[in-house]
């Protein structure tokens, strides 16, 4: 079964309104509408931090927004308070093990505590 897909020119701006948006409401989301947007300020920054999901250079010369949309979202995600129990991870086996793992860790923010899937990636087990 064959998808159609389009392909369109876009013109409008790379990070635009669209992406300012998308960041301001994962910042809202991850519960960091103040820490956020400073933290945000010194990411790629000759005095602050790189990006953690990727590799974009620090620029001599930086603008005030030196970050992609991804690149917020994960600087989000590290900053979260948020945290998943790792023991409710642990009860869970098999296939529901591993979907339980990425709907709480990406719902409920960091793991509480270090985990590991274990054998086979059958279970969760805390380190």
């Amino acid at each position: 079964m064959a998808r159609d897909i389009e392909i369109k020119p876009y013109w409008g701006p790379v990070g635009g309104w669209g992406s300012a948006k998308s960041a301001t409401e994962i910042l809202l989301r991850e519960a960091v509408p103040l820490k956020g947007p400073f933290t945000l300020w010194h990411q790629n920054k000759p005095s602050g931090f790189a990006c953690a999901s990727c590799s974009y250079a620090k620029p001599d010369h930086p603008k005030p927004f030196e970050f992609c949309e991804n690149g917020a979202k994960a600087t989000a995600w590290e900053i979260t308070d948020k945290r998943c129990s790792t023991r409710l991870l642990c009860r869970a086996h098999g296939h529901r093990a591993r979907k339980l793992v990425g709907l709480r860790l990406g719902g409920d923010g960091s793991a509480d505590a270090p985990y590991a899937l274990g054998r086979g990636y059958r279970q969760v087990c805390p380190h």
